[in-house]
């Protein structure tokens, strides 16, 4: 039986790059991998990320 391997990311956290560039590059990736790229996002969670 074949496998699949899937491409991803632990956690960008979003704030801090632009989004819409972490939207574009994930959305190569994506195809560029045949539909098997997970994007992993987090918030942030350290006090120099709360005021973004």
């Amino acid at each position: 039986m074949p496998r699949r391997a899937v491409l991803g990311t632990a956690a960008v956290v979003l704030p801090l790059p632009r989004p819409l560039l972490v939207a574009k590059a994930a959305a190569t990736v994506d195809v560029l991998s045949g539909g098997r790229f997970v994007l992993g996002l987090a918030s942030g969670d350290r006090p120099v990320e709360y005021r973004l």
